[in-house]
C-alpha cells in the first residue's frame, strides 16, 4: 500500500517499516519487497549488498521472485 500509494500518499519509510515488520515474522513477500527497494533506492540509498541479502533469505524462504532476483544482481556485478 504505502509502496505503491495504494489509497494513501505514497511513503517508502513506513512501507519499510512495514515490511520489515512482517520480514521479521519470516514473511518471504516482505523480504522481497525490501530487497526491491534497496535494489532500486526508493526511500532509502542504493544497495546491491543488502537487496542481495534480502533476496537470498526470502528465496531462502521459496520466494522464487527472490531468487531470480538474487541471480540476476549477482550477475551483474
Amino acid at each position: 500500500m504505502y509502496e505503491e500509494g495504494e489509497g494513501i500518499s505514497q511513503d517508502y519509510n513506513m512501507a519499510m517499516k512495514w515490511y520489515q515488520d512482517s520480514a521479521d515474522q519470516d514473511d518471504a513477500d516482505a523480504q522481497y519487497r525490501i530487497g526491491v527497494l534497496y535494489a532500486q533506492g526508493k526511500g532509502i540509498s542504493k544497495n546491491k549488498l543488502q537487496a542481495q541479502q534480502w533476496y537470498q533469505v526470502a528465496c531462502n524462504n521459496s520466494n522464487s521472485r527472490s531468487c531470480t532476483a538474487y541471480s540476476k544482481l549477482t550477475l551483474n556485478q
